[in-house]
């Protein structure tokens, strides 16, 4: 991107100055969020695509915000989060948001245009930008996922399982009581995946949306839910906000 136009090239800075995270965003301002400085656009991104732009996004107005990210989707998805943090099992692009927030809000719109006309043309994967991977699906980033999760917090997977990713199947609809759950245990079927870490139905288990743990899920009530889906054994799952408090044999 040796030629940015009206875009400037931003880096982040801790407080004595130093750049930190990855690569630069390009805005026509300094983001809103932590500190910023202006680099030279020409010099930050010769190894990238060029790419020139002096329209604002669709004629409404909006300034388009590029960023620098690395996105993965090659092989277990379960490991997408860390290829993306680590630059491996992908590629790097540079997509285009019409925001300047970093960490980005959820359900972020990713494209591949300034123009902010076309999303990136992948429909699941994980993508790292600026230190902080967001899982992408059909080009936003995760509407349930938050603002991503740091790069800090994603390791690989250790040779030696201390404790087993158990997966849970759950009815959608919250219910008042134990009893209530189990008399509507048909509605697994139509139900979540959820994954958790450590043995089945262990209070204090947080239950996340994907296998890698980067998604946290936050329910409430009383589910029906099962195990090893669909021939396991129903149970009744308390939940207070995505974490089990309890799990009983309906």
């Amino acid at each position: 991107m040796a030629n940015q136009s009206k875009l400037k090239a931003w880096v982040r800075i801790d407080g004595t100055g130093t750049v930190v995270g990855s690569g630069p965003i390009f805005s026509l301002k300094k983001p809103k969020v932590g500190k910023w400085r202006e680099m030279n656009a020409n010099l930050c991104c010769n190894s990238t695509p060029t790419t020139t732009t002096t329209t604002t996004a669709g004629g409404g107005g909006v300034t388009p915000t590029a960023w620098v990210g690395f996105l993965a989707n090659i092989g277990q998805s379960s490991s997408w989060a860390w290829n993306a943090c680590n630059q491996t099992g992908g590629s790097s692009l540079i997509v285009y948001t019409s925001t300047t927030v970093d960490p980005l809000p959820a359900g972020t719109a990713l494209y591949s245009d300034a123009a902010l006309t076309t999303l990136i043309p992948y429909s699941f994967g994980a993508i790292s930008i600026n230190g902080t991977v967001y899982e992408v699906i059909n080009g936003y980033t995760n509407p349930l996922g938050g603002t991503g999760t740091p790069c800090i917090y994603v390791t690989t997977t250790s040779t030696t399982t201390v404790s087993p990713i158990v997966s849970y199947r759950i009815g959608n609809t919250e219910y008042a009581s134990f009893s209530e759950a189990c008399a509507n245990s048909g509605d697994i079927n139509g139900g979540t995946t959820l994954y958790g870490l450590g043995a089945e139905y262990t209070g204090g288990t947080q239950l996340y949306y994907d296998s890698n743990l980067t998604f946290p899920y936050g329910g409430n009530g009383w589910h029906p839910s099962m195990t090893q889906w669909p021939s396991g054994t129903t149970r009744g799952m308390a939940l207070a906000n995505g974490v089990i408090n309890a799990g009983l044999p309906c």
